[in-house]
């Protein structure tokens, strides 16, 4: 499969219908040569959910970077040393959580 970012680019830019349009094909034709297809499938259709209900582009960035990092804390780090132990904080939206860090402004010299 040939990809070039610079055309992928350049139709978004030019012709987002055909962008999306394109960009759906591509994504079934990966899912159509996986061995794995019905869980690609389940996959995509939560990714598609979270972007229909995002208000916009950023929101729907955030939502699908949330999920990611979901996946990631409950089922990749545990396997990675056997972390069973590890608390999964519950992400939602909007909500302040109690041990959030205080981000440091980095000052130049």
């Amino acid at each position: 499969m040939n990809f070039n970012l610079q055309d992928w680019i350049e139709l978004a830019k030019t012709d987002p219908d055909n962008f999306e349009l394109e960009r759906q094909k591509l994504l079934q034709t990966f899912i159509e040569q996986s061995s794995n297809q019905r869980k690609l499938n389940g996959l995509q259709f939560k990714i598609n959910m979270e972007r229909e209900k995002a208000k916009n582009p950023m929101d729907s960035c955030i939502r699908l970077s949330k999920m990611l990092n979901e996946h990631f804390y409950s089922e990749f780090y545990p396997r990675l040393g056997g972390l069973s132990e590890l608390k999964i904080p519950n992400f939602k939206a909007g909500v302040k959580y109690q041990n959030e860090e205080k981000i440091i402004p980095f000052k130049p010299k």
